[in-house]
């Protein structure tokens, strides 16, 4: 068996003293370590948390999208019913323009338009006003109380 050497005190104690050293450098070296995963594993947290996010904001738009789609396809129904009824409505119009550019002349003319407003005006001067009217319906009633007060006394 091979013999151990006795180490002198002295240089035990040296050896001792550079052993906690490095035990402590050893030590500070893994608690920052430590604390540089745990700020990597908290900054890969927060990336999850963005993603998440990301991830939920997109679902949201696609349900938005998905909400969407029906009533554009709805719009794009009404639009081509829109053009379709246009479509059956211009041969109409052409015919309406038609008839009135070649009626226009035989319409009313200006001097005849001025002569059927002169005509009304004179009818609506001739009417009765609204008070002429009432003092003419009090003046009939009149009369008609009279006659018959007048006739219920020669009847007794």
């Amino acid at each position: 068996m091979p013999e151990i050497s006795r180490i002198p005190d002295e240089l035990l104690g040296q050896i001792v003293f550079d052993l906690q050293g490095s035990v402590v450098e050893t030590k500070s070296s893994v608690a920052s370590l430590s604390r540089r995963v745990d700020e990597g594993f908290a900054r890969v947290e927060d990336r999850f948390a963005r993603v998440d996010e990301s991830i939920a904001r997109v679902e949201e738009r696609l349900a938005r999208a998905d909400g969407v789609l029906p009533r554009l396809e709805a719009v794009e129904r009404t639009t081509a019913e829109i053009k379709d009824i246009l479509r059956a409505l211009t041969p109409k119009v052409d015919d309406l323009v038609g008839f009135a550019r070649h009626r226009a002349p035989d319409l009313a003319d200006k001097a005849a338009l001025v002569k059927i407003e002169a005509e009304l005006r004179a009818e609506i001067q001739a009417r009765p006003t609204r008070r002429q009217a009432i003092f003419d319906i009090g003046w009939v009633v009149g009369l008609i109380a009279a006659a018959v007060t007048l006739g219920t006394r020669l009847a007794h």
